[in-house]
């Protein structure tokens, strides 16, 4: 029987990459002026989030001094969830335990869930990349998570992980988790049925797989 429902963000439920490559693009011109395309930006996602700070800034100013500066700027642009993303959440927080674990830092998802329309207070966790020094690929990503479900009493083959790559699939899996990925927004259909990972192409497929777990 499945209780809790946890969620990678970025290229998950937000169309993260279209929505930030322009921001960061524009960023870099109007602080810096550096130049910095769509398409670098594109390539350094992916990358743990400090670390894809240092990709496309190098060593112009502290790290955590760029973000700060960042934030203030990408205001004004508003994430962008996939489709039925937004719906087939504020649905499922009536059935399970639904929570998110994302590398971005709190200030930003935050932000981001401000400005989208999930019902936020039903969240029963949200964990961040500030949350642990521990970041995807690393299974211990987990622990703080793992340390609530089991207060929770929910064992990890109770939990269903949904992530959009076949490092999701791996990270998950590797700590008990079932696993649902969401084909087409970076890993192809075909990618995933060759890995043997369940998946779906749309967020409107979910519950049904959901109810037949």
């Amino acid at each position: 029987m499945i209780k809790a429902i946890i969620f990678d963000y970025d290229e998950t439920l937000t169309k993260t990459i279209v929505a930030k490559a322009q921001a960061y693009s524009d960023f870099a011109l109007a602080e810096y002026n550096l130049v910095l395309t769509q398409e670098e930006v594109k390539s350094a996602f992916g990358k743990p989030y400090e670390e894809f700070i240092k990709t496309l800034f190098g060593g112009v100013e502290d790290v955590n001094l760029i973000i700060s500066k960042y934030q203030k700027f990408s205001e004004s642009y508003p994430p962008i969830p996939y489709e039925n993303a937004e719906d087939t959440v504020n649905r499922l927080f009536s059935k399970y335990l639904v929570g998110i674990v994302s590398g971005i830092r709190r200030k930003s998802i935050q932000s981001d869930l401000s400005k989208l329309n999930f019902d936020q207070k039903y969240f029963f966790h949200i964990q961040c990349g500030d949350d642990t020094i521990d970041l995807k690929p690393n299974h211990k990503v987990f622990l703080p998570l793992l340390s609530k479900l089991k207060l929770c009493r929910i064992d990890p083959h109770e939990v269903v992980y949904v992530g959009d790559s076949l490092g999701d699939f791996q990270v998950s899996t590797a700590v008990g988790f079932q696993f649902i990925g969401i084909a087409g927004h970076t890993v192809s259909t075909s990618e995933f049925k060759k890995s043997g990972a369940t998946y779906i192409t749309n967020f409107s497929e979910l519950e049904s797989i959901l109810s037949s777990k």
